[in-house]
């Protein structure tokens, strides 16, 4: 044999480089340029198999104490262009110390080949698979490369025994760890940025199903698996063609990242689309064309899975099944699993197809579907149309789906991956897979849908009653759950059309609906929802809910409490399922006091006015009492409250206004600024917030300095009210959350807030460069360019400015240095951010209050703030 030290020198390291370089770029040219990755994934496997028995060969030429072989993916013959290569080393004897084994171990990591090997004997491959089935998995899957045959028929023998990792405890180790994997992408196939490999429905999910056939089986081959019935057509035809897909999308991203990379995160996605020949069209952008596709593949991957498994959980784990037990003339179950009674139910009678579901969602017991119905539901999917649709039978048992006692949104989750919610209606099927390209809708419209009835059914379980109270206030008006839960299936159903998915979703609805037989009532209590389901969140977070002519105006659309019930349950659910991180105690705060105002008036008739004026006037009389039993006057509270242009009255209860006017009391003859770290709690616990109140004499760049200073503590400013007083006092006030968005309730942080604060208040920073934190990776990724409009001055004489941009750290305290430049008083600020952007509502006027009404203005106003603020989004990394 060889020394392979002597020969090392001999050995063209440069050339070997150079062919593996030419070698990828031929297959990357051939990649770009359309050739089926089928072919591709095959191809280096072949060029790396042929290569390493060439370096194998120059080092252990004819040695039968050792052999080589491919193990994990690269066994299987598949290798994307930045695969780890695993091999097993697989020795006896004194071969095992050999130095030789380190010599062509480094070789390959001096090749720049992405190498994962192990240096085992039979012995310990035996004893390593036996302790942990990943090992076991990555051994089944050995292809001998060079080297001993002896040795591979002798690994055979120890890995075949039928007491090592019998087909039962395989299937139930793999099914456990994908239940595992599964759950940390929170078993949603939807993510934001999907792992092509782990998540839900991706690569692994694919090999998973050829891991435990070729254990139970004897093969993984889906030709062989259509064969032993165990395989549809359908199923083959989709597997294969979503795994292609799969291995496009993941070769691709190899390429572009140069590394290995299997996270589809969002810069890769636009390159991807791109690259693909995706493009904008139908209001939808490429990028989005991109990812419905792999959202389709993934959920029909995800599906052939479920079935698949729950196929071999029969075959394997329950083998002689127990006798079934009938339901009803159709159905009966059989394990805790309902199944048809005969082959032809749904040919015969294809109202079955929905009569399924409603058996289910009212008997708890049923804990699924048997593989071979699930089959045959899909394969009955044809039956369903137009005469279907409009069979009043039909619609009678969709509407008792909506009513049914249990789990109704994991009944309409199975009915959407059966095919059937989106065949039954066309326009659900449209949007199944469709995503928004950006970090506010972190779930494609039909998982939204979906999301929203399961918030929608929490509302009327005991569990949650303390979560959202003020929901449950509307539950009493709520008398018919299948028309909120209507609502909330097609609130977004005309998204990706072009125009107002609102009203076009008001047209579908309405459609529906008189299919479906309802009353002329209830119809358009449900067309009228979906049209205004933003109508409530909206007027909340953009508007001024203390104005009486904000709340007048929206009680006048709203109409009835009636309509308010529904509506407030809808959208309390649409945000909790568009993205749980939006939900926090100041929106719920908002959102309650917008109800509870807007019920009032409606209720006006019958219990009497209640207007804005009547509860200032409520508040000012108990802070009075509670101030003079605290030693100050009422002239000297009336004085302090008409220097703060009633801001202290108008807009807090009755014990902030309390202990801010004590405060200010106190301090008022030195000015002598101070800021106050307050609660804000509505009528439930979960509607809270923290107040950050600052009196100090008025400057130019006072707002900027605050809110820079909370956002360097990493504190969300929501809401901020500035009022200047005649004695040239400012009264203002943050809303202020932490980055969970929860208040702030740690004694020692609400005292940090106050003393850094303060010292920006005594000692301004000298003019100096904005320090700026990094941000994340994900909001690098978006760039939205400043779109900045500016109204003419209302009654008050106070405008509105609207900023929808890139959510950047430091906006705000841009905004307000914009302002003193531009003369500009702020005198309210609501904040939203909405994933990626913000969409900040300010309240401003010219200097001194007055009205900023002359147009050249107002345009200068705009074109400033729009250059400057996109100025500085580009230097911000």
């Amino acid at each position: 044999m060889k020394n392979p030290i002597q020969e090392l020198p001999n050995v063209q390291l440069a050339e070997f480089k150079r062919r593996i370089a030419r070698a990828d770029e031929a297959l990357a040219h051939r990649f770009w340029k359309g050739v089926p990755v089928d072919q591709l994934v095959h191809s280096r496997s072949n060029f790396i198999d042929g290569f390493l028995t060439e370096i194998w060969q120059h080092w252990f030429d004819q040695n039968e104490s050792a052999a080589l072989f491919a193990v994990g993916g690269y066994g299987r013959g598949e290798l994307h262009p930045h695969s780890d290569i695993d091999l097993l080393l697989l020795v006896e004897g004194r071969l095992q110390t050999d130095i030789r084994l380190e010599e062509f171990i480094r070789l390959l990591w001096d090749l720049n080949l992405d190498i994962g090997q192990s240096v085992r004997s039979v012995r310990d491959c035996r004893e390593e698979a036996r302790k942990d089935v990943s090992v076991m998995t990555s051994l089944m899957e050995r292809r001998l490369l060079a080297g001993s045959n002896g040795l591979s028929v002798k690994l055979d023998r120890a890995l075949n025994s039928r007491w090592l990792w019998p087909s039962k405890e395989f299937f139930a180790a793999k099914s456990s760890e994908q239940d595992a994997r599964h759950s940390q992408w929170s078993d949603v196939e939807y993510g934001l940025e999907p792992d092509v490999k782990q998540s839900p429905g991706g690569l692994r999910d694919v090999q998973t199903i050829g891991w435990i056939t070729e254990r139970h089986f004897g093969t993984s081959s889906v030709d062989k698996l259509c064969k032993l019935g165990l395989l549809t057509h359908q199923e083959r035809d989709t597997y294969l063609e979503g795994r292609s897909f799969l291995w496009k999308v993941r070769f691709a991203l190899h390429l572009l990242a140069g590394r290995s990379q299997d996270h589809l995160v969002f810069d890769f996605q636009r390159q991807i689309a791109d690259r693909f020949g995706y493009f904008e069209s139908d209001g939808l952008l490429a990028v989005e064309k991109f990812m419905r596709d792999y959202y389709r593949h993934v959920l029909e991957l995800r599906e052939v899975n479920d079935i698949l498994l729950q196929h071999f959980k029969e075959e394997i784990l329950h083998g002689g099944s127990r006798k079934a037990r009938p339901l009803n003339e159709r159905f009966q179950m059989r394990d805790g699993y309902i199944e048809v009674i005969h082959d032809k139910i749904f040919e015969e009678q294809p109202v079955a197809l929905m009569e399924i579901f409603v058996v289910m969602a009212n008997h708890k017991e049923i804990t699924g579907v048997r593989a071979s119905t699930i089959r045959l539901i899909r394969k009955s999917v044809y039956l369903i149309d137009e005469d279907f649709r409009r069979n009043p039978t039909v619609g009678q048992l969709f509407l008792n789906l909506l009513r049914s006692p249990y789990t109704v949104a994991s009944h309409l989750t199975r009915m959407r991956r059966y095919g059937i919610l989106g065949r039954y209606i066309p326009a659900f099927g449209r949007v199944i897979g469709q995503m928004q390209h950006d970090l506010f809708h972190i779930y494609t419209v039909d998982a939204h849908t979906i999301m929203i009835i399961r918030y929608l059914r929490r509302f009327f379980m005991s569990r949650y009653r303390n979560d959202f109270p003020f929901v449950v206030e509307a539950l009493a008006h709520i008398t018919k759950v299948e028309l909120l839960f209507l609502a909330g299936l097609f609130h977004d159903i005309a998204k990706g059309r072009g125009g107002d998915h609102s009203e076009l979703g008001e047209i579908v609805a309405k459609e529906f609906c008189e299919n479906l037989g309802l009353s002329t009532e209830d119809t358009e209590l449900v067309s009228w929802l979906v049209k205004h389901h933003l109508a409530l969140s909206t007027t909340a977070q953009k508007k001024d809910i203390d104005d009486s002519r904000v709340l007048e105006k929206f009680a006048s659309l709203v109409g009835n409490e009636r309509r308010l019930s529904y509506l407030v349950a809808l959208t309390v659910a649409d945000i909790n399922a568009t993205n749980p991180d939006l939900w926090n105690g100041w929106r719920a705060t908002l959102i309650s006091k917008l109800y509870r105002s807007t019920r009032t008036i409606i209720r006006a008739p019958q219990e009497g006015e209640t207007d804005s004026v009547n509860q200032i006037n409520d508040i000012c009389s108990k802070s009075l009492q509670l101030l003079e039993s605290h030693g100050v006057s009422a002239q000297s509270a009336e004085s302090i409250w008409t220097d703060a242009r009633n801001s202290l009255t108008a807009h807090q209860d009755t014990l902030l206004t309390v202990e801010l006017t004590e405060a200010i009391h106190k301090n008022q003859d030195q000015r002598t600024p101070f800021v106050l770290v307050q609660d804000i709690e509505g009528p439930a616990k979960s509607e809270r917030a923290t107040q950050v109140f600052v009196y100090a004499e008025n400057r130019p760049m006072l707002f900027a300095h605050c809110v820079s200073t909370l956002d360097q503590m990493q504190l969300q400013v929501v809401n901020a009210r500035i009022e200047t007083g005649i004695s040239q006092m400012c009264y203002n006030s943050f809303v202020v959350l932490d980055t969970h968005g929860k208040p702030i309730e740690d004694d020692l942080e609400r005292k940090r807030i106050s003393e850094k604060l303060l010292t920006v208040i005594r000692e301004p920073p000298r003019l100096q460069k904005r320090r700026v934190r990094r941000i994340s990776r994900q909001l690098t990724q978006f760039v939205r360019p400043a779109n900045v409009t500016l109204s003419l001055p209302n009654d008050e004489g106070k405008s509105t400015l609207e900023l929808i941009v890139s959510d950047r750290p430091g906006l705000l305290a841009l905004v307000g240095e914009i302002f003193v430049d531009l003369h500009v008083e702020l005198h309210e600020a609501r904040i939203a951010t909405l994933g990626e952007r913000v969409e900040d509502i300010f309240v401003v006027s010219g200097s001194g209050g007055q009205p900023l009404n002359d147009s050249l203005r107002m345009q200068s106003i705009v074109n400033t703030m729009t250059t400057r603020i996109d100025e500085a989004l580009k230097s911000v990394a």
